[in-house]
């Protein structure tokens, strides 16, 4: 178990990461977003760019 959280660590700081909760949307960190609408709508922004450009 030890290991893996280390690994996980490592790869956390290796991406940046200096806290909880931390996401990445598109490749893009997003670090505790201010509410579930606001990381609702980061998301849905990300989907509409993805399906426009899958056209």
């Amino acid at each position: 178990l030890r290991k893996i959280v280390v690994a996980g660590v490592g790869e956390g700081s290796s991406l940046g990461v200096r806290g909880t909760p931390t996401f990445f949307v598109n490749g893009v960190q997003i670090q505790n977003p201010q509410s579930v609408d606001a990381f609702a709508q980061i998301i849905q922004s990300a989907i509409a760019v993805t399906e426009e450009v899958a056209e």
